[in-house]
Protein backbone atom coordinates (compact mmCIF):
# COMPACT_ATOMS: atom_id res chain seq x y z
CA UNK A 1 0.00 0.00 0.00
CA UNK A 2 1.10 3.70 -0.75
CA UNK A 3 -1.16 4.74 2.60
CA UNK A 4 1.62 5.68 4.61
CA UNK A 5 1.24 3.55 7.78
CA UNK A 6 3.48 3.74 11.30
CA UNK A 7 4.79 0.21 10.53
CA UNK A 8 5.88 1.32 7.41
CA UNK A 9 8.24 3.31 8.96
CA UNK A 10 10.31 0.78 10.22
CA UNK A 11 13.58 0.08 8.93
CA UNK A 12 12.88 -2.86 6.05
CA UNK A 13 9.43 -2.29 5.61
CA UNK A 14 10.40 1.85 5.09
CA UNK A 15 12.87 0.93 1.67
CA UNK A 16 9.86 -0.96 -0.03
CA UNK A 17 7.52 1.62 0.47
CA UNK A 18 9.88 4.00 -1.01
CA UNK A 19 10.28 2.08 -3.82
CA UNK A 20 6.84 1.60 -4.53
CA UNK A 21 5.79 5.40 -4.58
CA UNK A 22 8.24 6.00 -7.20
CA UNK A 23 7.28 7.16 -10.05
CA UNK A 24 8.63 5.85 -13.86
CA UNK A 25 9.18 8.55 -16.37
CA UNK A 26 8.34 7.81 -20.37
CA UNK A 27 10.13 10.39 -22.13
CA UNK A 28 8.30 9.48 -25.36
CA UNK A 29 4.96 10.09 -24.37
CA UNK A 30 5.57 12.82 -21.84
CA UNK A 31 3.95 11.15 -19.00
CA UNK A 32 4.57 9.33 -15.54
CA UNK A 33 3.26 5.85 -14.56
CA UNK A 34 3.81 2.97 -11.38
CA UNK A 35 6.81 0.95 -11.45
CA UNK A 36 5.96 -2.61 -12.78
CA UNK A 37 3.14 -4.66 -9.92
CA UNK A 38 2.21 -1.28 -7.97
CA UNK A 39 -1.19 -0.32 -8.95
CA UNK A 40 -3.30 2.16 -7.07
CA UNK A 41 -6.87 2.20 -6.05
CA UNK A 42 -8.97 4.79 -4.18
CA UNK A 43 -11.22 3.52 -1.64
CA UNK A 44 -14.78 4.59 -1.50
CA UNK A 45 -14.11 7.08 -4.85
CA UNK A 46 -17.12 9.26 -4.58
CA UNK A 47 -17.48 8.97 -0.85
CA UNK A 48 -15.83 10.63 2.26
CA UNK A 49 -14.09 8.27 4.07
CA UNK A 50 -11.05 8.54 2.11
CA UNK A 51 -9.82 11.76 2.99
CA UNK A 52 -11.34 12.29 6.16
CA UNK A 53 -8.10 11.09 8.20
CA UNK A 54 -4.66 10.60 7.51
CA UNK A 55 -5.07 7.33 9.21
CA UNK A 56 -7.71 4.95 8.36
CA UNK A 57 -6.89 2.70 11.49
CA UNK A 58 -9.55 3.37 14.43
CA UNK A 59 -6.54 3.88 16.87
CA UNK A 60 -4.83 6.68 14.95
CA UNK A 61 -8.04 7.58 12.98
CA UNK A 62 -9.32 10.31 15.70
CA UNK A 63 -5.77 11.59 16.00
CA UNK A 64 -5.20 12.23 12.32
CA UNK A 65 -8.11 13.72 11.34
CA UNK A 66 -8.49 16.93 9.06
CA UNK A 67 -11.86 16.52 7.17
CA UNK A 68 -14.05 15.08 8.95
CA UNK A 69 -14.98 17.96 11.10
CA UNK A 70 -15.40 20.01 8.36
CA UNK A 71 -17.82 17.45 6.64
CA UNK A 72 -19.77 16.82 9.90
CA UNK A 73 -20.49 20.46 9.61
CA UNK A 74 -21.43 20.55 6.50
CA UNK A 75 -23.71 17.77 7.98
CA UNK A 76 -24.91 19.79 10.28
CA UNK A 77 -25.87 21.88 7.88
CA UNK A 78 -28.07 19.81 5.72
CA UNK A 79 -25.57 18.31 3.57
CA UNK A 80 -25.06 14.11 3.44
CA UNK A 81 -21.92 12.00 3.28
CA UNK A 82 -22.37 10.10 -0.34
CA UNK A 83 -24.73 12.05 -1.79
CA UNK A 84 -24.30 16.34 -1.36
CA UNK A 85 -20.74 15.82 0.01
CA UNK A 86 -18.71 13.87 -2.30
CA UNK A 87 -14.79 13.20 -2.64
CA UNK A 88 -12.63 12.65 -5.61
CA UNK A 89 -9.14 11.41 -4.36
CA UNK A 90 -6.17 11.71 -6.58
CA UNK A 91 -2.78 10.40 -6.21
CA UNK A 92 -0.95 13.48 -5.35
CA UNK A 93 1.81 12.03 -7.02
CA UNK A 94 1.09 12.87 -10.79
CA UNK A 95 1.45 15.97 -12.69
CA UNK A 96 -2.32 16.64 -14.86
CA UNK A 97 -0.78 15.35 -18.20
CA UNK A 98 -0.39 11.73 -16.14
CA UNK A 99 -4.12 12.16 -14.82
CA UNK A 100 -6.09 11.28 -17.57
CA UNK A 101 -7.63 8.39 -15.77
CA UNK A 102 -8.46 10.75 -12.77
CA UNK A 103 -10.16 13.39 -15.51
CA UNK A 104 -12.52 10.27 -17.05
CA UNK A 105 -13.98 9.26 -13.93
CA UNK A 106 -14.73 12.58 -12.86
Amino acid sequence: TLWLDVKQLLPGAVECWCDNIQLVYDEEQDVFSNQDGVSIRVPDWGGTSAFESLSPKALLKSATHYFSTFNDALEDAGFKRGTSIRGAPYDFRYAPPSMQDFEADL
